[in-house]
């Protein structure tokens, strides 16, 4: 029997080609996500209190940085795996890079609020669909 074929799982998934392109995003998304703390620490238009939203933004950009970088370098050391410790050990840090994922999302809602574009409604609604997010996660992932 051919090893390719008989690696791979049933539904034909190769977590460890996966695993490469999954790395990289998360990778890619770290980035996004300095470059935003970044940007939120160097603005300079507000008086020095940083509003409540900005702090509360920045509060989730940093656990939500560290955990992109987490999940890249999870993903990365999948690659060098065997096919069944690759596939049991993608499902968690799939679970794992969810949170980053939501905190990326819930950040996303204050800094709709911390810059006063005058959509209110869309910070409420974006934190809303938020909470519904990561109930469906921590259910999903449980």
């Amino acid at each position: 029997m051919d090893k390719e074929v008989f690696a791979q799982a049933p539904s034909g998934f190769d977590a460890i080609f996966a695993a490469a392109s999954h790395s990289q995003l998360a990778g890619v998304l770290a980035a996004v996500v300095f470059t935003v703390i970044i940007l939120l620490l160097s603005d300079r238009t507000s008086p020095p209190p940083i509003p409540w939203s900005r702090q509360n933004a920045l509060i989730v950009m940093v656990p939500t940085f560290v955990g992109l970088l987490v999940v890249s370098f999870c993903f990365a050391v999948t690659m060098g795996e065997t096919e069944c410790n690759a596939q049991a050990a993608t499902i968690g840090i799939a679970g794992l890079f969810a949170v980053p994922a939501v905190g990326a999302m819930y950040a996303l809602s204050w800094l709709f609020d911390a810059y006063e574009t005058g959509f209110r409604e869309l910070s409420k609604i974006s934190g809303t669909l938020v909470h519904i997010v990561a109930a469906y996660v921590s259910l999903k992932w449980a």
